[in-house]
């Protein structure tokens, strides 16, 4: 091999390895816009435990459909390269739209990712007799109905960016969202990292005077229980005001126990056996006051110190 032919291979190696360093570099900055543009977008109320996809970390996951749809990119597609994002927030919607889905606005999920009748009828779950008899697949299939949803997703997301509705506003309840909702979010993500939690059709959000909080009520519990709140006589230091917003939370909870069923009690039951009547009590004891605003702190040391959540 000639000298100059060697000298031509090692330029062209190097071509290739500036070739790959900048391709990795174009991904790296994707990334760091995609993180950049999440974080900007609030946690909206459309929040929900689902099932997570086989060979997941966690068999359950929180996802916020309003939250993360907005976080993609606006030019975002199933062909573009957050497709895959899109597909997987989709396939998971498709399952709250499958199970019924009630924001907590009151409205159906379907309904408000989908503007035109017709369309939500499309993709409502059906079921397709003559198929089924025939060993056909049903006509309106899981994967269908994901793809088309994903379409009407894309649309809706820009529909709110052009100022046509606003998406976070049509899921939430008649309450502002909290002040605390933030902190409160980052306690809860703290305490239940690697926890298995229960998937729940119903949105995991929890509502106190001031407003409501991107958190279900067996979340807050575990918040309190692990002492990452703080509050009362748990061991940690205290967090803030939101050890307060927490407890007020689980107090109107606890207290809403004995006024009929309650979508997240039995999850919560399911991993710890609790006197919800004796820890309210003994909280309004060492408050001085039986109003879940006051009592608050007091409940989460109660909490923490009787029913310890170390995690996974």
């Amino acid at each position: 091999m000639s000298r100059r032919r060697r000298k031509g291979d090692k330029h062209a190696h190097i071509d290739r390895l500036a070739a790959q360093q900048g391709a990795g570099q174009e991904r790296r900055d994707r990334e760091r816009e995609q993180a950049a543009r999440a974080a900007a977008v609030p946690s909206s109320a459309a929040r929900w435990l689902v099932p997570a996809p086989d060979g997941s970390e966690v068999p359950v996951v929180a996802v916020d459909v309003v939250a993360e749809l907005l976080g993609l990119h606006p030019r975002t597609t199933l062909r573009s390269r957050q497709g895959e994002r899109l597909r997987t927030l989709a396939g998971r919607v498709e399952g709250l739209v499958s199970a019924g889905a009630v924001c907590p606005s009151g409205t159906l999920l379907l309904d408000v990712l989908v503007v035109d009748p017709d369309r939500r009828q499309d993709l409502a779950p059906s079921l397709d007799l003559d198929a089924l008899l025939s060993g056909e697949a049903p006509a309106s299939s899981t994967m269908d109905r994901t793809i088309r949803l994903a379409e009407e997703m894309v649309a809706r997301a820009a529909a709110h960016r052009d100022g046509e509705i606003d998406l976070a506003g049509v899921v939430a309840p008649p309450l502002p969202r909290h002040d605390e909702a933030d902190e409160v979010a980052a306690l809860v993500a703290v305490a239940t990292d690697g926890a298995v939690l229960p998937a729940n059709p119903s949105p995991a959000v929890s509502e106190v005077d001031a407003g409501w909080l991107p958190a279900s009520p067996l979340e807050l519990f575990l918040a309190a229980a692990s002492g990452v709140v703080g509050g009362g006589s748990s061991p940690t230091g205290g967090a803030g005001g939101a050890a307060a917003v927490v407890g007020e939370g689980l107090a109107r909870w606890l207290d809403g126990w004995v006024r009929g069923p309650d979508p997240w009690r039995q999850s919560l039951l399911d991993l710890v056996p609790v006197d919800a009547d004796g820890l309210l009590r003994d909280a309004a004891s060492r408050a001085g006051s039986d109003h879940p605003a006051v009592l608050g702190e007091a409940l989460v040391g109660l909490v923490a110190g009787r029913h310890p959540f170390t995690g996974p």
